[in-house]
């Protein structure tokens, strides 16, 4: 008898379900066996202790405080080890050196010695000076020709006792100059003073001379000799051309009478006499202003003279124990005689020459000649030698008669360039 189609199916699917269930739980032994196999192999693994690596044994002898401090042998560096690492800190260690010793050597100096201060009235042998200095190994701002302000002024930055003290005790240089008009304040506790002396006219002449021969002064005149094109502005000498200052504009000028005319009188006394006397109306200098700048270079340790350098520069070196002195008298006793007398200059423009543009100039300069050359110590010569030269003859008329000319600013119009 057959079995009926249905029952065969369905006794199938049951054998099909045994089996399926039978692998099912193989398949679960085995899982469970693997799972305990791997945490019995973990246990063994953690029982076993670790082998100590380097740096575990160096932390632990850092870690235990042993009353011997232990020492290991450094390694031997190789030569690229010493090129790039030893040669920097010898480097370092030698700049570092230099800094202080000249820090302390400054410091000692400054002890023993005052700061020369120069006093740089232009075409006075300043530049000389400064050159000098260097050679004497004096400690100066070489590349600003021994200006130690950006606006040509000494020291401090500012014009007061504090800050001139201040200065004078900070400063690593020996010698400074001042190539504009002197402060107010004037302390010779911390400095000693010197001035070069010139002729005024004769100094106006050089001072007209190396303007007028500097082109890279005067942009309206451009020299191209590599092209054909023409200058901006023609005439019949170019040397004759020059600057006047207007409202932060250029414009030229004619000869050196037109531009002598516009310069302010009596340049190398506004100098000495600074910040009072610098904005001060042309030809009206008073008396009380010219006293005080006399007083003022009676307090200069040193003056020289240009005409007669070869004897004032031999005792300004004895005096400061300078040794070399040959470059300077000859290249200042040159330049004494070059140029032209102011007589000269202005009988080629047919124009006659203004003595109040350098009276108080040359009365100046006759004090600091006797002044120094006959040695006046006391305060009481001094004073009977200011009154004797602020009260000659050609002063009083320059105190009578200036103001006639009714300038009101230090040139009497527009300055041709002087500063």
């Amino acid at each position: 008898m057959k079995t009926p189609f249905p029952v065969l199916i369905y006794t199938k699917q049951l054998a099909a379900m045994a089996e399926i269930e039978s692998i099912k739980k193989t398949a679960c032994v085995l899982l469970l066996y693997c799972v305990a196999s791997i945490i019995f192999l973990r246990e063994k693994i953690i029982e076993q202790p670790k082998p100590a690596t380097n740096r575990t044994v160096n932390t632990a002898m850092k870690s235990i405080r042993t009353p011997e401090k232990i020492v290991e042998q450094p390694r031997p560096p190789t030569n690229r080890t010493v090129n790039t690492v030893m040669k920097p800190t010898r480097r370092k260690r030698k700049k570092n050196r230099e800094r202080t010793d000249v820090y302390q050597s400054s410091l000692r100096r400054r002890k023993d010695r005052k700061i020369m201060y120069y006093l740089h009235i232009h075409k006075g042998g300043g530049t000389t000076m400064c050159q000098q200095a260097y050679k004497e190994q004096l400690r100066i701002k070489r590349q600003t020709n021994c200006n130690v302000q950006a606006d040509q002024h000494c020291c401090g930055n500012e014009d007061s006792l504090e800050a001139q003290i201040w200065y004078a005790k900070t400063t690593q240089f020996d010698f400074v100059a001042c190539e504009k008009e002197m402060y107010d304040t004037m302390t010779t506790d911390y400095y000693d003073y010197v001035v070069t002396l010139r002729d005024s006219a004769t100094r106006y002449v050089s001072h007209w001379n190396h303007l007028r021969t500097n082109s890279r002064l005067n942009p309206l005149y451009s020299k191209n000799t590599s092209t054909n094109k023409t200058p901006k502005i023609q005439m019949n000498d170019t040397h004759d051309m020059h600057i006047i200052i207007k409202n932060k504009k250029q414009y030229s000028v004619g000869n050196f009478a037109t531009w002598w005319e516009l310069q302010p009188d009596n340049y190398n006394t506004r100098m000495i006499c600074g910040a009072k006397c610098l904005d001060h109306p042309k030809f009206q200098i008073t008396p009380q202003l010219f006293q005080y700048t006399l007083q003022r270079l009676s307090l200069f340790s040193h003056v020289l003279f240009l005409e007669d350098m070869e004897s004032s520069y031999t005792a300004f070196t004895k005096a400061v124990g300078w040794t070399r002195a040959v470059n300077v008298v000859r290249k200042n006793a040159k330049m004494s005689t070059s140029n032209k007398t102011i007589s000269e200059k202005m009988a080629e423009n047919k124009l006659r020459y203004d003595p109040f543009m350098t009276v108080l100039d040359d009365a100046l300069y006759a004090f600091a000649r006797k002044r120094y050359e006959g040695n006046y110590t006391s305060d009481s010569e001094i004073a009977s030698l200011v009154n004797e030269y602020a009260n000659s003859k050609n002063v009083q008329d320059y105190y009578r008669d200036g103001r006639s000319r009714n300038c009101t600013d230090p040139c009497c119009g527009e300055c041709s360039k002087w500063r």
